[in-house]
């Protein structure tokens, strides 16, 4: 048995950031135990950043690196300026010498995944995983090199440390070797593919996000009716495995959570139109979609209408299904985390909304017998609120009066938000507390943060309120048992 994470070290890197240093092992199968330091931000999301937790193994003697560090000040930075990253994102830079090397040359964000050996409550809930790569591995497809590197450390989707020692997962002239060197892939985020077996016949299921429907809409409008058009893909939530591409091998490879492979992922799918028949071939570590013109045709008006797409397999081949997710199923399917216990977010500006005001009070289910997820509730909710208070009011927070009528200058005034939701049978809550500036408090920023909640799947809201009240600084403090 793994021993316990020791406590955490709390570094201050400014009057607005800190962050998290939890020393722990990672048990791996191909070296054993491994020391590990995982360091977590605190203080990007106020300014509506996720925060970004980098793994990294220990070989610092007590010490720690600098740069992840200096990474959350870049990115403080740049949220600061509206320069966001999500899932999927990626930095890149030509400063050498990251880690001791010179060939790490990029920094993609991947989205929450456990850390082993670490409890989830010492990690945010709406978090981004930051994974270095070096410039082959930038040079393929996101997915791909991220395989790759599961594949190497037999753990899968990927590894969530980057250890400074460890050899690129692919060389230079290798990626001249990949059908992907010849036919070049788009990457939209939101949109992934997996191959499932249903009475014996394979089926492609590409699924759709609701973010990524413009972008593909007018990639597929751009592109010549007689062009490859090429698709990187993200891994499905649902997916227990994913195809990897090992230069050289001529038959399937792939890296899973377990021994079967009942929902494949892959890293592309290519279509190939002008083409005398159809067939849907595995190549790689994706898929060649080969199409006729007309079935092309019914594709990017799939593609451009958003409609749902059905290709039914000739004997012995693969069929192909185009989803559409809804924006509900999209946002819950997305998160990973579950909160165990309460969680306080500190945020600078939030909106205050009368003294106490329920959802119920606002004529926004649930009724009786009424189950809604999480995420689809906080819309409610803020859909609720934005129908009472235009986004852009301004209020003043009082100040308690003292007997001579005047105001107490000295009290630190406090807004405490709660979500209140059902998890596991137990009722759980996820509180904001918040320092309004000047006095004055928007509900823009309260909006931001709100739509930041992110739970996991089958979290359901049967009895869900949302308070907005004001609290004195050491009440709030009494409600959530746990210092600011």
């Amino acid at each position: 048995m793994a021993a316990a994470a020791l406590e955490p070290l709390e570094v201050v890197l400014s009057d607005e950031l800190t962050a998290l240093v939890h020393r722990h092992k990672i048990a791996t199968r191909t070296e054993g135990e491994i020391d590990c330091l995982t360091i977590v931000s605190r203080g990007l999301a106020i300014h509506g950043q996720k925060e970004v937790v980098w793994t990294v193994r220990d070989y610092y003697s007590g010490g720690l690196p600098n740069e992840p560090l200096r990474w959350y000040d870049m990115l403080l930075k740049y949220a600061k300026e509206g320069r966001i990253v999500d899932a999927y994102g990626v930095t890149e830079f030509t400063a050498k010498g990251w880690f001791g090397r010179d060939d790490i040359c990029a920094i993609v964000y991947m989205p929450p995944q456990p850390i082993p050996s670490l409890p989830g409550t010492a990690l945010p809930q709406s978090r981004l995983h930051a994974i270095p790569l070096t410039a082959p591995e930038r040079g393929t497809s996101l997915l791909r090199a991220l395989c790759l590197l599961g594949y190497s450390t037999r753990y899968f989707p990927f590894p969530p440390w980057f250890d400074a020692k460890r050899s690129t997962t692919i060389a230079e002239e290798q990626l001249a070797e990949s059908v992907l060197s010849k036919a070049a892939c788009l990457r939209v985020s939101g949109i992934s593919a997996t191959r499932r077996t249903t009475s014996g016949v394979p089926e492609v299921i590409l699924r759709i996000r609701p973010g990524a429907i413009e972008t593909l809409r007018a990639a597929v409008e751009a592109s010549p009716f007689e062009s490859v058009l090429g698709l990187e893909m993200e891994l499905h939530e649902d997916a227990d495995s994913c195809m990897v591409w090992v230069p050289g091998s001529t038959s399937l490879q792939a890296i899973g959570s377990g021994d079967t492979m009942d929902a494949l992922g892959m890293c592309f799918v290519l279509f190939c139109p002008q083409q005398d028949h159809v067939e849907l071939r595995q190549v790689e570590d994706g898929y060649v979609v080969f199409l006729t013109d007309e079935l092309w045709t019914r594709i990017r008006e799939a593609f451009t209408r958003r409609t749902p797409l059905f290709l039914p397999a000739d004997p012995g081949g693969t069929s192909l299904r185009v989803e559409w997710l809804e924006e509900s199923l999209a946002t819950d399917a997305s998160s990973e985390v579950t909160l165990n216990v309460d969680h306080i977010a500190q945020s600078p500006t939030a909106h205050v909304f009368l003294d106490s005001v329920t959802l119920q009070d606002l004529g926004t289910p649930p009724t009786a017998g009424h189950v809604l997820s999480v995420q689809a509730y906080t819309r409610a909710a803020l859909s609720a609120l934005l129908a009472v208070v235009p986004a852009d009011a301004e209020v003043d927070v009082p100040r308690d009066v003292g007997p001579d009528g005047a105001e107490d200058e000295d009290e630190e005034r406090w807004v405490l938000a709660t979500l209140e939701f059902v998890q596991g049978g137990a009722l759980k809550s996820v509180g904001f507390v918040v320092s309004p500036e000047d006095g004055r408090v928007d509900i823009a920023a309260m909006r931001r943060v709100l739509e930041s909640v992110e739970m996991a799947p089958g979290t359901m809201a049967c009895k869900f309120q949302m308070v907005l009240r004001l609290w004195r600084r050491e009440v709030v403090v009494d409600a959530v048992e746990e210092p600011l």
